[in-house]
């Protein structure tokens, strides 16, 4: 527990994993009909070890719709360059976030256009690449672009930006980084998606390291 605690990311893991020594200890000493099951403790476990490893968080979308805006307005700091031309962002950028106590990797991956250059052509490539290896995808539009293909075999929430200037049908919510309108409603979502409260409210114990085992008797 010690040793976990040392290397999680993220400030929800604290009072978890100092739960954790009476949490085993009880659950060894409970009946067997009274114990949470494996599968309970696996599937729980899977989403509250992103507590520890930050989990990567993949934004994609066209062109000049405000996805650079949205992670400086999460990150409070220009961690991406902002402009209005189509195609600033040549290379996806990374930051790390601190979504309500859940620590991520939030990549700004390039907008997708047509006609563009070899050189955007290839950090396209790169960011949906990425894109196919994280966690989440938070797909992209606003009210006159409209969303891209989902990310086959990932998770994936619609949010529409810029909502200052207009609604995009479809978003799970609406964000403005320049008014600074429904950022703390998307860190709640995506902290929802990734860190269920099902798992935080678990009260049997969590299998956060590897020597750690869903039988009673463990190493």
């Amino acid at each position: 527990m010690l040793a976990t605690l040392a290397e999680a990311a993220s400030p929800l893991a604290v009072d978890l994993l100092l739960t954790q020594p009476a949490r085993w200890a009880a659950w060894r000493a409970a009946p067997a009909d009274r114990r949470a099951t494996a599968d309970e403790m696996r599937a729980h476990s899977a989403a509250l070890n992103r507590l520890v490893h930050p989990p990567v968080i993949a934004a994609i979308g066209a062109s000049n719709i405000g996805k650079s805006s949205l992670l400086n307005a999460l990150a409070r700091r220009e961690a991406s360059l902002v402009a209005d031309e189509p195609g600033t962002t040549r290379d996806y950028v990374g930051a790390t976030l601190d979504l309500g106590g859940l620590v991520v990797r939030w990549l700004d991956c390039p907008g997708v256009r047509s006609g563009v250059d070899a050189i955007e052509r290839s950090a396209r490539e790169a960011a949906e690449t990425a894109a196919r290896g994280a966690d989440l995808v938070v797909s992209c539009a606003d009210a006159e672009q409209d969303w891209l293909s989902d990310v086959p075999g990932v998770g994936l929430v619609r949010i529409a930006t810029r909502a200052d200037l207009g609604e995009r049908p479809g978003a799970a919510l609406s964000v403005s980084a320049a008014q600074g309108s429904g950022l703390d409603e998307l860190a709640a979502l995506i902290r929802e998606r990734l860190v269920p409260r099902a798992a935080l409210e678990f009260e049997g114990p969590w299998l956060f390291h590897p020597r750690l085992t869903a039988t009673p008797a463990f190493a």
